[in-house]
């Protein structure tokens, strides 16, 4: 039988620890997703003390980029809560937490990436971070919403760093950069998120259009959720940049995804289909909008939520 000499187990235990603490205290992407994580709960709690039912949009980077809930309750009336965060949380992470600040009359918009909704719905190591250091551990471990728990052998595993993040992390150090690229001040207390970068940006974004039966469950489960909780429930298609040669095969990739969609829950009627070609209204993405273009965003969102204006199979079937 192979014995592992005292010394090297210490060693390899001294390390992990290490690496949890690392994650759990240090990590400034997780920092910065758990201080702005707090910033938007409280804003909800905000909202939910003034006892009009409140309507919460979720999603990753695109969403935090795209709703500015200040603008959305001055200008429209709507106290909105934007919980989009990072997509490498992955969706059932970040549907666990938009949930989690959802009460009995509330509207709850679902705009994830489509990617996010046609890739693996399995934890990512990122989501499971992020649910430790939020105390959440239950949001990944638990079966819920059609997905499979992980084990917290599992959980406590995916605290250590990858390699690739290391190796990132001593590059900036040594070159002198910031150790994140977004800062708690860069969003606002709705959940609205800017940044100063500009970067060139192509487009349009990739994703398979065809929603597998497990992404399907998924969604669907999230609609059953909803309604035995009393909250209104819809998906909203986010803008992404397309060059206008690229523009209509683009609107066809996603009116074959919302088709899909909308046989699990409804789907807001954006009439741009999630298209949106003003390049200089995004920054450093093809998903994250300057301030011009999520004020364009935000008021077409206000426009469909007032009207609860929902595509219909036949409308949105139409070329």
């Amino acid at each position: 039988m192979l014995r592992i000499p005292r010394y090297l187990l210490i060693a390899a235990l001294a390390t992990w620890g290490m690496s949890v603490l690392y994650t759990l205290r240090w990590n400034p992407e997780l920092r910065f997703l758990k201080a702005i994580a707090i910033k938007k709960e409280s804003w909800a709690r905000q909202l939910s003390t003034n006892g009009q039912p409140k309507t919460l949009i979720f999603g990753g980077s695109s969403c935090a980029f795209s709703i500015n809930g200040e603008r959305m309750l001055a200008r429209h009336g709507i106290p909105m809560v934007n919980f989009g965060l990072a997509a490498g949380h992955g969706p059932k992470v970040l549907t666990e937490e938009a949930l989690s600040h959802l009460s009995r009359g509330d509207t709850l918009l679902i705009a994830l990436e489509p990617a996010l909704v046609t890739e693996t719905l399995e934890p990512t190591p990122l989501g499971i971070q992020y649910a430790l250091i939020r105390n959440r551990v239950d949001w990944v471990v638990d079966s819920h919403l059609g997905v499979e728990g992980i084990s917290y052998a599992s959980a406590l595993l995916a605290l250590r760093p990858g390699g690739y993040h290391a190796i990132t992390l001593l590059g900036k150090v040594l070159s002198g950069q910031p150790l994140y690229r977004y800062q708690p001040s860069d969003v606002t207390p709705s959940g609205w998120q800017q940044t100063s970068v500009r970067r060139r940006v192509d487009g349009p974004p990739t994703f398979d259009p065809h929603v597998p039966p497990s992404s399907r469950a998924f969604l669907r489960s999230i609609a059953e959720a909803c309604a035995q909780r009393g909250i209104r429930v819809a998906y909203s298609l986010p803008w992404g940049y397309s060059p206008p040669d690229r523009a209509q095969e683009q609107r066809e990739r996603c009116r074959t995804f919302l088709l899909q969609v909308l046989e699990e829950m409804p789907v807001l009627k954006d009439p741009l289909l999630g298209v949106h070609g003003v390049v200089e209204d995004y920054a450093d993405t093809v998903w994250h909008l300057t301030e011009s273009g999520a004020a364009k965003r935000t008021d077409s969102l206000a426009a469909q939520l007032s009207q609860w204006s929902l595509w219909t199979r036949e409308d949105l079937a139409k070329p």
